[in-house]
């Protein structure tokens, strides 16, 4: 699913809760949601898991999906399911135009996502109305692969498009190429003040791994993810991680977990330009990088209940459109696939998470009966987030007999096979789906405006194969 910063920063959100276990023992969803700080921070560690748990699956996905990219059949993408658990990471994500906020909409309710003052008491500067407040990369263009946009898909673990976008520094080993490890500087992007850290043990690997929350400025937090390493003095001046402990499973029956605690709530300076962390290394392929804005309207979905109350999720934009220049326009212009060598040319450069369409069939699907976090369970049809024109069937596990996985296909504007799922409503028709190269199909029927009903038949079939459609008891029902 789609979230981001730490305790200190989430002190007064209330997302739904999740599949959660503290040292104390198992929580119940009801306790749960009597610690809204807690349960904030652990939505926060699922995201930030799930990017890591899979993200060895979304590089295959790159890898392979670069491949079909390069000589694909006009009409069909074929569909890309990797199996393979692992602990490297992602791409990052978020959307939105240059300039300044001046034109945004006010917020219906003010936004109290963050604590606008420190530990001590001092409040925080208020941005104004710049979005131009960094000025140099967290990481060096010449220490960079690719930096990619908001949105990738890497289900099930990163099944809804994410919300960060991904700084790559290494590659993983694909074909006669070897995979690199190299360990790369992370300076602060701008005058910036810390405001907490966490750190995460992944059981499968037996390493560690922290993400750190910032301030930019009141309106406009920042967190790096996936970091190697902090600084020695910054470590210090942090001090010990014993807050908000918990572990937690994807979901997804591996037997992989992972453990987590907070540094105290902090107030610390560092200058722009100064090193506070490292990334790569055996920790990670990218530094993950996410952003949010409270001076931006709330990000638009079809179940605005469900996504955005009160959720810094509903705040994300792109850190690609926060630079000066011309910082900017060297970053717009890596905007793309993990190595570079496939870019995104449709703005927003620095890609969209929020698809959703009401009435379609467009965006966001989840199994009911399932928590949102985590979003192992659910279902998306939304673009590609380097070539929007390819469309996603983001696949989890709720589904009888197909696999989870990431299935693509090219769009048309007629008929009842590949359609946009922008122009699918609930008619009382039943439309198909198929990818090649054995993938199967897949078969939906919006029965209202908030249900579908989807089947996936796996195996070398086609959709002209299916007809005339029609759906059985191994059906799945979704809901917005």
């Amino acid at each position: 699913m789609l979230r981001t910063p730490s305790a200190i920063l989430l002190r007064n959100s209330r997302p739904s809760a999740g599949n959660f276990t503290s040292s104390a023992g198992a929580l119940s969803e009801a306790r749960l949601v009597t610690r809204p700080a807690q349960l904030v921070a652990l939505r926060t560690f699922a995201r930030r898991c799930c990017a890591m748990t899979i993200a060895d699956r979304a590089k295959k996905t790159n890898f392979q999906y670069d491949a079909m990219r390069r000589a694909r059949n006009p009409s069909t993408i074929s569909s890309v399911f990797v199996t393979v658990p692992a602990i490297f990471v992602l791409t990052l994500a978020a959307a939105c135009a240059g300039g300044d906020i001046s034109g945004s909409k006010p917020n219906d309710v003010p936004p109290t996502v963050f604590s606008p003052t420190l530990p001590n008491g001092t409040r925080i500067p208020s941005c104004g109305t710049s979005i131009a407040l960094m000025t140099v990369s967290p990481i060096t263009q010449a220490n960079m692969t690719g930096w990619v946009p908001l949105g990738n898909l890497g289900p099930p673990g990163h099944l809804f498009p994410t919300d960060h976008q991904y700084l790559y520094v290494n590659r993983p080993a694909n074909g006669n190429a070897t995979a690199t490890f190299n360990t790369v500087p992370v300076v602060a992007p701008a005058n910036i003040i810390i405001t907490g850290a966490h750190r995460t043990h992944y059981s499968a690997s037996n390493l560690d791994d922290y993400t750190l929350d910032f301030a930019l400025c009141d309106e406009v937090r920042g967190t790096f993810g996936h970091i190697a390493a902090l600084t020695s003095d910054l470590l210090q001046e942090l001090g010990a991680f014993d807050q908000q402990c918990y572990s937690y499973d994807l979901g997804l029956n591996n037997g992989s977990t992972f453990s987590g605690c907070y540094s105290k709530p902090a107030g610390i300076s560092r200058s722009v330009g100064v090193q506070i962390a490292s990334a790569g290394g055996q920790t990670s392929l990218a530094l993950d990088f996410w952003m949010h804005d409270t001076r931006r309207t709330p990000l638009a979905y079809a179940n605005a209940v469900r996504w955005n109350a009160n959720n810094p999720q509903a705040y994300t934009v792109a850190a690609s459109d926060y630079f000066t220049e011309p910082a900017r326009s060297e970053i717009r212009a890596r905007l793309g696939n993990y190595n570079g060598t496939m870019l995104r040319t449709v703005e927003p450069l620095g890609g969209e998470i929020a698809y959703d369409i009401s009435g379609s069939l467009r965006g966001l699907w989840v199994n009911a009966a399932q928590t949102s976090v985590p979003e192992a369970a659910h279902l998306a049809f939304v673009p590609d987030n380097v070539d929007p024109s390819i469309l996603s069937v983001s696949m989890g596990t709720s589904q009888p007999d197909f696999a989870a996985g990431l299935y693509q296909y090219t769009s048309r504007s007629t008929g009842f096979i590949n359609r946009d799922p922008a122009q699918i409503a609930a008619d009382g028709q039943i439309y198909c789906f198929e990818f090649g190269q054995g993938r199967g199909v897949v078969l939906a029927q919006m029965e209202s405006a908030t249900s579908v009903k989807v089947e996936g038949r796996a195996g070398y079939t086609t959709c002209a194969d299916q007809m005339p459609f029609a759906l059985t008891t191994k059906s799945f029902v979704y809901a917005r």
